[in-house]
């Protein structure tokens, strides 16, 4: 495999894959921030939720680093979801310090709710994509983000 090297000349915004993924990030996030226009819930909150039903992060700690939130930002979205009945917070049995999050039917609901709302932006966006495109930029964004984790390590 030939390894890619970014070069004093190659480094522009156009084809810096840094700045590329920020402003993907940004425009994406805008658009689907519309379809939380009058809804209950905030894109970060249904985030949570989905996070949470997927079991990708079950505790407040994992829902702040998968969300780019300080804790009391988080604090204030756990409290938000639980007063409106849609999580519930249990403490672990063996360290009473440790709280995992579950969904409730009617976060269950909620998550499900918007998700046709979510999928048809992104299938909106992703329009002059083919199916194979998708899964490739599917599977590169995976490596990227594992190997951004590794390095945190």
């Amino acid at each position: 495999m030939k390894r890619f090297r970014y070069s004093m000349e190659g480094i522009k915004a156009n084809r810096n894959v840094g700045y590329l993924l920020h402003q993907a990030q940004k425009l994406a996030r805008r658009r689907v921030e519309k379809v939380f226009e009058g809804q209950s819930l905030t894109i970060s909150q249904w985030i949570a939720l989905t996070l949470i039903e997927e079991q990708i992060a079950t505790t407040p700690g994992e829902i702040a680093e998968s969300l780019g939130h300080n804790t009391g930002a988080t604090t204030r979205l756990v409290d938000k979801l639980e007063s409106q009945g849609l999580i519930v917070r249990a403490h672990e049995a063996k360290d009473q310090r440790v709280v995992t999050l579950s969904l409730t039917k009617a976060g269950q609901r909620a998550v499900l709710g918007l998700f046709p709302a979510v999928a048809e932006t992104w299938n909106s966006l992703l329009t002059n994509f083919d199916r194979d495109e998708v899964k490739t930029l599917i599977g590169l964004l995976t490596r990227l983000i594992q190997r951004l984790k590794e390095d945190e390590k």
